[in-house]
């Protein structure tokens, strides 16, 4: 009956101390909000007259646009032999560092994005449009990357 109670008391006494840790433990901090670094567009001046920053910006210098004028470079070339060789290798790498680039920052978004939905700063809704995002600007590269070869 000793044991029992030996036991019992122990168990006790244990159990105490390990809630009277758990109640003495300091609450985590808040964590700081990082402020994302101000878009440099605000420090533009239009390169044009007829043509609004914003413009140039998001749509001139845009993954779309200059896929287009790569395709205009192409269609206009009148070169021939080892010159269309080179062109088509030119191009080829240009393309190709469009589609890496834009499939590198939406991976980099999408990994940031998994730790905004676990913080509860964005949406399901907004982490499955990035993610969206992500999976094609994957595919489109490997995609190109499948197709591409090197003219010689």
């Amino acid at each position: 009956m000793k044991k029992i109670r030996w036991k019992v008391g122990v168990t006790a006494l244990v159990a105490a101390i390990a809630l009277l840790g758990v109640a003495c433990q300091k609450e985590p901090e808040p964590k700081t909000p990082i402020q994302p670094e101000p878009s440099i567009i605000g420090s533009l001046e239009p390169v044009h007259p007829d043509e609004s920053v914003e413009y140039t910006f998001n749509e001139r210098f845009s993954l779309g646009n200059a896929r287009q004028r790569l395709e205009q470079i192409r269609e206009s070339s009148n070169a021939t032999g080892e010159a269309a060789m080179a062109m088509n290798n030119w191009t080829g790498a240009i393309e190709g560092t469009l589609l890496k680039q834009d499939y590198l920052l939406k991976k980099a978004d999408f990994e940031l994005a998994k730790y905004r939905l676990r913080d509860g700063e964005i949406t399901q809704a907004q982490y499955d449009e990035i993610e969206s995002s992500f999976r094609k600007a994957e595919a489109d590269f490997k995609e190109f990357w499948e197709g591409f070869g090197i003219s010689d």
